[in-house]
């Protein structure tokens, strides 16, 4: 009987310990997933996005063309410029004393160079004209969530931006991380010149010319100090006179919509780096970006 009654109570504490051991795996394996829950991965991680060196000078293709005394596109007989090509190169990356509040100022540079060639027939004649093209933009996004920060662009001089309007001296994004809403704002202060068209060749009446437009972009970026999400991309594919079109079209559409709106109802929409802000359906991929991270960019000489 004593034998009979050991081997039982030891096959009750197997039991016993078998159940413990289930009941351990599924608290572990639930406490597991609810860790990886509150501690998603961010954006940049979960997508696999390539961080790209801010030393490299960045090529896009851009598309010119020509448009009247009113800013609308228009065809010029006997015009024909050709395809360019934009490079981008940054530099002097710098942050100001922490304020009251908490938060510091980022701020950088990147200049932008795009040569143009065009030849026009000097025996067509035809109204005002001059070229132009569409500039890619500096996409700045969240590296956490994949937001695009809101922009406030100004132009120094005769630099042409299209701007959800508003009264601060930034356009402001909150971004929700971990149970965490930071409060990032961003000014882009944009100045640009044309160096002149020089004549090339001259064939008969065909002359070959051309030009440099040149622009330094200067970017300020509010955050908490020590946030480390400031991220950067640029489109592979450049800006083409259709993505032009579309977007001028869909901003026109927007502010039109949205007249009666108040500046914070105007910009109440976020998308992210993979949305297209002028067409809802179209989506872009890693591969389709240069992805920078911009605390990378070389430092300010301190003089």
């Amino acid at each position: 009987m004593k034998k009979k009654i050991i081997i039982s109570v030891s096959a009750i504490l197997v039991v016993i310990v078998a159940i413990i051991g289930v009941v351990l795996w599924i608290n572990s394996r639930n406490t597991k997933e609810k860790i990886e829950e509150i501690v998603a991965k961010p954006f940049v991680e979960e997508n696999n996005i390539q961080i790209l060196s801010t030393k490299n000078e960045y090529k896009l293709p851009v598309e010119p063309f020509t448009i009247d005394e009113n800013n609308n596109i228009v065809n010029i007989e006997g015009f024909n410029i050709e395809k360019a090509t934009a490079t981008f190169k940054f530099y002097d990356f710098d942050i100001s004393e922490e304020d009251e509040n908490g938060y510091v100022v980022y701020s950088l540079k990147y200049d932008l160079e795009v040569p143009i060639k065009f030849t026009v027939d000097l025996s067509k004649t035809n109204p005002y004209w001059r070229y132009n093209f569409a500039i890619p933009d500096l996409i700045k996004f969240d590296y956490y969530t994949g937001e695009i920060y809101k922009d406030k662009t100004i132009g120094l001089n005769d630099y042409n931006t299209y701007n959800i309007g508003t009264t601060e001296d930034m356009n402001y994004t909150d971004v929700s991380w971990n149970n965490k809403t930071y409060k990032i704002g961003v000014r882009t202060e944009a100045k640009s010149k044309w160096d002149g068209y020089k004549e090339v060749q001259t064939v008969d009446v065909i002359k070959t010319y051309s030009d440099v437009y040149r622009a330094t972009m200067s970017v300020f970026i509010s955050v908490p100090k020590g946030y480390n999400g400031l991220m950067g991309a640029l489109h592979k594919d450049g800006a083409s006179l259709s993505d032009f079109q579309a977007e001028k079209k869909s901003y026109n559409n927007y502010i039109n919509e949205h007249k009666d709106d108040s500046d914070e109802e105007k910009q109440n929409t976020t998308i992210t780096l993979f949305d297209c802000n002028y067409n809802p359906e179209k989506k872009y991929s890693k591969d389709d970006l240069y992805v920078i991270k911009l605390t990378d960019i070389k430092p300010k000489e301190n003089n």
